[in-house]
């Protein structure tokens, strides 16, 4: 297993490299070229990549620890199994990408495009979706609490048995929102209601 710590890398075309199984440790990418790379199995600590192609790449059962993936493109890759643990995708887009098994711990996807996703039964707790595009996703059996999904674009979302308890929800279209045994506070409830024009 490679480990690298430390580098710099600026727009560089790194899809040729098999990068499988590698350890990188406070790394900087910025406006480089994964597209279709393997990257099945890397460990990322405190790196940061910032405008870097990941569309088509393979990056199954991936771990990434404090990474920044700032307006980064995951069109169509694969993230089965990989984990992102207290991860920044501000501005990232996952549009087409396989997130089977994918799994989130906390962090910040703040401006992200996730429209579509199926991000069913994941625990997806204190992460911050605030301005994200997340329209028509499966949020079926989703633990969204304490989620801050203010000013998100939820439009056609499946919140099904979806739990919802201290989420923040300003600035969400909830007449949109497709709820059912969806499990919510009272306090909530009552800012729904507002929201759909209820006067009590």
């Amino acid at each position: 297993m490679q480990q690298i710590e430390g580098r710099v890398y600026t727009k560089e075309t790194l899809r040729e490299e098999d990068w499988s199984d590698g350890a990188f440790f406070n790394c900087r990418f910025e406006g480089c070229f994964f597209r279709g790379a393997n990257l099945s199995g890397i460990y990322t600590k405190s790196c940061r990549f910032i405008g870097c192609d990941f569309s088509f790449a393979y990056l199954n059962e991936s771990v990434h620890e404090y990474t920044a993936f700032e307006n980064c493109d995951f069109s169509a890759a694969s993230l089965f199994g990989a984990q992102l643990r207290q991860c920044k995708c501000v501005g990232s887009v996952f549009t087409g990408a396989n997130i089977t098994g994918l799994v989130l711990q906390g962090g910040n996807y703040s401006y992200a495009v996730l429209a579509d996703c199926d991000l069913r039964k994941m625990d997806l707790h204190n992460a911050c979706f605030a301005h994200a595009n997340m329209q028509n996703c499966n949020l079926q059996k989703a633990n969204l609490q304490e989620c801050d999904l203010s000013h998100a674009l939820l439009q056609g979302a499946d919140l099904s048995k979806a739990d919802l308890r201290g989420a923040r929800l300003e600035g969400v279209d909830v007449a949109r929102l497709k709820f059912n045994q969806t499990k919510i506070e009272l306090e909530q409830a009552a800012t729904i209601a507002e929201m759909l024009g209820c006067v009590f």
